[in-house]
Order: C-alpha cells, then sequence, then structure tokens
C-alpha cells in the first residue's frame, strides 16, 4: 500500500467547496457519491469478424 504524507496547501478551500455543495444539495440539484469506482483501463479483447465485402 502506497501512502503519501503529502500536505494539500488548498486542503481547506476544498473542505469548504465541498460542504457549500452538500449545503445546496436538493431533489433538482442531487449530489451523487461513488466509492472505490473501479474502471477497466485494459479492457478484454475478444473475437472480431466483419461480414465479406461482396
Amino acid at each position: 500500500m502506497l501512502i503519501l504524507l503529502i500536505k494539500d496547501p488548498d486542503y481547506g478551500v476544498k473542505i469548504e467547496q465541498e460542504k457549500q455543495v452538500l449545503a445546496d444539495c436538493c431533489q433538482d440539484n442531487p449530489v451523487l457519491y461513488a466509492d472505490e469506482v473501479e474502471i477497466d483501463l485494459d479492457p478484454k479483447l475478444g473475437a472480431d469478424w466483419s461480414h465479406p465485402s461482396g
């Protein structure tokens, strides 16, 4: 596991922005959250075919 101990100089600003977004949350303006989303950046290759040109 890699752990970085680098302090974010904009941490306070980002937290305040998140608090404002959550304060503005409503049914017409929802806030969605995804934890540890896995995106396959190396998709599996499968069989490929095409119609013979006639």
